[in-house]
């Protein structure tokens, strides 16, 4: 995934959530994307069937030991 892609998503994620829309902007809005394709319940906030390619998710220097 390449960081032209990752925006894209980030923009159609926040423009479908109504909380980033009346957020007072002059504080921080933090939001946590967990791009790991871990499977989540039925009754997860906001889940739905989604698609994976299969490809693990590789241990990188980007992850905290």
């Amino acid at each position: 995934m390449n960081i032209e892609a990752l925006a894209a998503v980030v923009r159609q994620i926040s423009d479908r959530c109504s909380r980033t829309k009346r957020h007072d902007w002059r504080g921080f809005l933090e939001l946590d994307f967990d791009l790991s394709g871990l499977p989540c319940g039925k009754q997860a906030e906001g889940s739905q069937k989604g698609y994976f390619s299969g490809k693990k998710t590789s241990l990188g220097g980007n992850w905290l030991v």
